[in-house]
């Protein structure tokens, strides 16, 4: 008897941290920040955390391209924009399907 077990979520985990932008430490402190940073009235970030922020929901780099290494440029992002992509993060981030197999 053997037991498969379905790591594609747990990968997809190991994905959302290899996107953290630095200085961040973790995840919950980078969506901390950003939720906290987009209710300011002066909501600029980098487009690096935004590009960040649409990968870790899942967009591609046709919908959302990454930003040269270089760029410095900011932009707006109010928390009625953050919203949706943050509930759309968690839920992946939650999102935890373990299947197991049994074979005799």
């Amino acid at each position: 008897m053997a037991n498969i077990v379905d790591l594609s979520e747990w990968k997809k985990g190991k994905f959302l941290d290899s996107l953290i932008p630095k200085p961040f430490g973790n995840l919950d402190e980078f969506l901390g920040y950003c939720e906290l940073h987009s209710k300011m009235e002066i909501a600029k970030f980098s487009v690096h955390h935004i590009y960040a922020l649409y990968k870790m929901a899942g967009y591609s780099d046709e919908e959302f391209p990454k930003p040269l290494e270089n760029d410095r440029s900011v932009c707006f992002l109010h928390y009625e924009t953050l919203k949706p992509i943050l509930g759309i993060i968690e839920r992946r981030r939650n999102s935890l399907e373990v299947k197991f197999e049994v074979f005799d």
